[in-house]
């Protein structure tokens, strides 16, 4: 399984909020032995479990307006250095999303939306609730960072917020725009805002930055069995648009027969894997998004919508629509 760095808890959230990490540590539901490599890496549970811990000792310190400002101006941990030395905001943000998974179980989908540029943030695994005191100051995060390196009051043009303890009028306040009650965190802003330039941008010292996170990405990837390598790629590729085996390759830097050979070792083949994540996206989305049929096709990698038709009703019976129908129902 995964695991997590527990540095941005350890080294920025608990100082924020005034919170002991080892008090949050002891707290925790972890085993005991979990709780002793907890300065350094937790699974994506413990994560969630160690994170829930801080937030409940924190108590009324935590705000999630406060915290995702405070993280955004005071951090300078390496993964939000790949935002601030950015050329824009869309570049910034796909390099977070990249490296994301190495600082927790948090997932950011990147897609053309119907206003321009659409984040979505949301749990790396189904099997896993992220919590919405995580979740919603990630999004203030986003907004704090595209104001500060534009240096203009850059508002999303939409955002969709689950209950987080928020007043509406504070929310509207600070986003600029009323929040949409959801059961996931995006936003969304215009291409112009998304391609603003950044008065932060530093390629050179992204330079080093990209070296220090791909160094530790591919470290926490070489702890993964291979398959599982695999499927961290190609989500990664399909957050950005289409994937296919040659892009995997590259990423991973071996030949295509190496990746063939090395899957069917482990009784997987690239297709079954790219299918599984396809499929596991196109659900989610289904069933928690208001997505149309041909922006979901989109995002899980098949540029012709009627191909997702006909694949998706060849795995589970119903036509996409027929399946976000049913799911509807059921609620």
């Amino acid at each position: 399984m995964r695991e997590h760095s527990t540095s941005i808890v350890k080294e920025a959230t608990c100082p924020i909020l005034d919170v002991s990490f080892e008090e949050a540590v002891a707290k925790s539901r972890l085993s005991e032995e979990a709780k002793r490599k907890a300065e350094l890496s937790v699974t994506s549970h413990d994560f969630v479990d160690l994170w829930d811990a801080v937030i409940d000792l924190a108590g009324v310190r935590f705000h999630p307006l406060s915290l995702g400002r405070k993280m955004a101006n005071g951090t300078l941990a390496p993964i939000f250095l790949a935002c601030t030395c950015a050329p824009n905001l869309r570049v910034g943000l796909e390099r977070v999303a990249r490296y994301k998974a190495l600082f927790g179980p948090v997932v950011m989908v990147i897609s053309n939306g119907r206003k321009g540029l659409r984040l979505e943030i949301r749990q790396e695994r189904d099997d896993i609730d992220l919590p919405v005191s995580l979740a919603v100051p990630m999004s203030v995060f986003v907004v704090e960072k595209a104001r500060n390196h534009t240096a203009r009051q850059i508002n999303p043009v939409f955002v969709s917020l689950p209950a987080c303890g928020l007043e509406a009028a504070e929310a509207e306040a600070y986003y600029g725009c009323r929040p949409v009650r959801s059961e996931t965190v995006s936003l969304e802003f215009t291409e112009k805002d998304a391609n603003t330039r950044f008065i932060s941008e530093n390629d050179a010292l992204w330079q080093d930055v990209e070296r220090e996170l791909e160094q530790l990405l591919q470290e926490q990837n070489a702890a993964l069995p291979f398959h599982a390598q695999v499927e961290a790629a190609i989500r990664t590729q399909l957050y950005s648009g289409p994937t296919h085996v040659e892009a995997i390759c590259t990423e991973l830097g071996i030949s295509r027969s190496t990746l063939q050979r090395r899957l069917r070792d482990e009784g997987y083949t690239f297709h079954d894997i790219l299918d599984l994540i396809r499929f596991d996206l196109a659900t989610r989305y289904l069933t928690k998004s208001d997505f149309s049929m041909s922006e979901i096709s989109k995002m899980i990698g098949f540029m012709d919508p009627k191909s997702f038709f006909r694949a998706f009703k060849r795995k589970y019976g119903h036509t996409p629509e027929e399946y976000r129908l049913k799911s509807s129902r059921l609620k």
